[in-house]
């Protein structure tokens, strides 16, 4: 199936950064981007890495997320931070995580300025058709991120003993093999 690649501007720059930027995309809504970034934030601080985090969710559920578990002014604690673009860094960071909105066209600037990209997908019919295009797309986009590597796709919210779930867990593994 061929999908058309819409023209769009050219990305920024990416500014010069001594640290590892990893963008949470996916095309379709309600495929725990946010979840996913909150969940890794939380790991690699715990692993002592310093971790700031970016949400360009219009929703800001990521803020949400933040401030309901207590973080004064975006910081959560030494190692971690929401902090929003353009404001000064609290700490210098190790990794940065992207969340994006459930758009391919408006997450595309944050996988444009990351080193790597996860996409968490669910394993059912539309999340599944969502991450075939969001794949596809994003290998007709490379030349507008080179840089930017497929870290890989994870399967989110997973019943393993539904059949359906099996069945669309390996289409989402031979997606994911095709696509690197």
């Amino acid at each position: 199936m061929a999908y058309q690649v819409l023209e769009r501007p050219p990305l920024a720059p990416v500014q010069e950064r001594s640290y590892f930027s990893v963008c949470v995309a996916h095309r379709k809504g309600g495929v725990a981007k946010t979840t996913t970034v909150w969940y890794l934030a939380r790991e690699l601080a715990r692993a002592g890495k310093r971790v700031i985090c970016r949400d360009l969710d219009p929703q800001m559920g990521l803020g949400d997320i933040f401030r309901d578990h207590g973080a004064a002014d975006g910081l959560y604690s030494r190692r971690l931070a929401l902090v929003p673009d353009g404001r000064p860094l609290p700490f210098q960071p190790d990794v940065e995580l992207i969340d994006t909105p459930p758009s391919l066209d408006d997450s595309l600037p944050g996988v444009g300025r990351a080193d790597a990209v996860i996409i968490p997908t669910v394993p059912e019919h539309q999340a599944v058709r969502a991450l075939e295009r969001m794949l596809i797309v994003l290998a007709e986009t490379a030349h507008e991120h080179p840089l930017t590597r497929l870290l890989g796709v994870l399967p989110v919210r997973v019943r393993p003993r539904w059949p359906e779930h099996a069945a669309f867990l390996e289409q989402i593994e031979a997606l994911a093999a095709a696509h690197g």
